[in-house]
């Protein structure tokens, strides 16, 4: 088809020029939240876990999760500010 064209026949020139201006002042950022919990679950889980596990050993309050002891709400506190 390319080659049936009408060769010479040139585009249409124009003289028209866009330049849109950024203001500063109107440029906005933000954080937008996903409504898909699942996904926003699996992240905030794969962070708590990255956190913890270095901690299994050495923290009381894990170790006596680990073994099924009954932990305070101190511990609690204490384990929730590790988070």
């Amino acid at each position: 088809i390319i080659h049936l064209r009408n060769k010479d026949i040139t585009p249409p020139k124009s003289d028209f020029v866009l330049d849109i201006k950024e203001d500063a002042n109107q440029i906005h950022e933000a954080d937008r939240l996903t409504k898909i919990v699942s996904i926003d679950y699996q992240i905030y889980r794969q962070e708590v876990e990255k956190t913890l596990t270095p901690l299994f050993e050495t923290d009381s309050v894990l170790q006596k999760i680990r073994n099924g002891e009954q932990v305070t709400e101190a511990d609690l506190a204490q384990l929730s500010s590790l988070v």
